[in-house]
């Protein structure tokens, strides 16, 4: 009968050698067909293929590579995610990279972050929908857990830890350009934005609170909360206020008028961790 034995020793070895090491790669490659049927009669149908008249199945062919990675020296550490999509369908290949993140940061000590560059902001609590994002593009309610695409900002984060109920205080603050190139599709161009959350670790429960002012956007303030119940079992909520959003009716008579609004947004929700 054959032994085998297995030396810790190594083991520990190489988990040491993977810790040192100041930099990280990762990703992962996606294949995804699928099968689309047409109801060829609907109005839509005519639209959409007026000119290239199809049966009423089509296969499309999906690859994806989404690569990660960052380095890590000293007090300065870099980050990038990309996104590739291949398709292939009845119109032929199309294909589209994108840059999800790419950012400097800088930690001169414990309690004090800066970053700068592309990146995703993870303001609110919901799973499919967050009232207080005010930085972040909208989330796929189709696929919640898919990574976004981050908006280029400037940030800095100060960090406190208590004794006592209130456990951890952190300061973010933020600068949101919008240019030409720069979040173009944010809002009003040629103007610099700034949002600030204030984020609360009391009695066990996570509060944020939130503000975005700007040229660029209407004036915005956000609340959110998450509190643990169980292990596996969680509560949150998130409140919005958007001063003078515009709304565009159309009268009796069918003429357009802007009118400006103090819209509220409200999100009470639940979710169960895997177990």
């Amino acid at each position: 009968q054959d032994s085998y034995q297995v030396d810790l020793s190594q083991i520990e070895k190489e988990i040491e050698k993977a810790a040192d090491k100041p930099y990280s790669l990762g990703g992962f490659l996606e294949f995804q067909p699928a099968i689309f049927g047409i109801d060829r009669d609907a109005a839509f149908s005519r639209l959409r293929f007026f000119r290239n008249r199809q049966d009423s199945l089509f296969d499309q062919y999906n690859f994806r590579l989404r690569l990660e990675g960052s380095y890590k020296k000293d007090i300065f550490s870099i980050f990038f995610k990309t996104d590739t999509l291949a398709r292939n369908d009845f119109d032929g290949w199309d294909e589209d990279t994108r840059l999800f993140e790419a950012y400097l940061s800088i930690k001169p000590s414990p309690v004090f972050i800066v970053e700068a560059g592309k990146k995703v902001m993870k303001w609110g609590k919901g799973y499919a929908w967050n009232p207080v994002s005010f930085i972040d593009r909208p989330k796929n309610p189709e696929d919640p857990e898919e990574a976004l695409e981050g908006s280029t900002v400037a940030t800095a984060d100060y960090i406190r830890s208590f004794d006592g109920p209130l456990k951890t205080t952190t300061l973010t603050t933020a600068l949101i350009p919008v240019y030409r190139h720069f979040n173009a599709k944010f809002g009003e161009l040629y103007h610099l934005n700034f949002a600030s959350k204030l984020y609360l670790l009391l009695y066990d429960t996570d509060l944020d609170f939130m503000v975005f002012a700007g040229p660029s956007r209407t004036t915005r303030y956000g609340f959110d909360f998450s509190k643990n119940l169980t292990t596996n079992f969680e509560i949150h909520g998130e409140w919005a206020v958007i001063n003078n959003f515009k709304l565009n009716p159309i009268n009796a008579r069918g003429t357009a008028h802007t009118q400006d609004h103090l819209r509220r947004k409200q999100l009470p929700g639940f979710f169960e961790h895997g177990k």
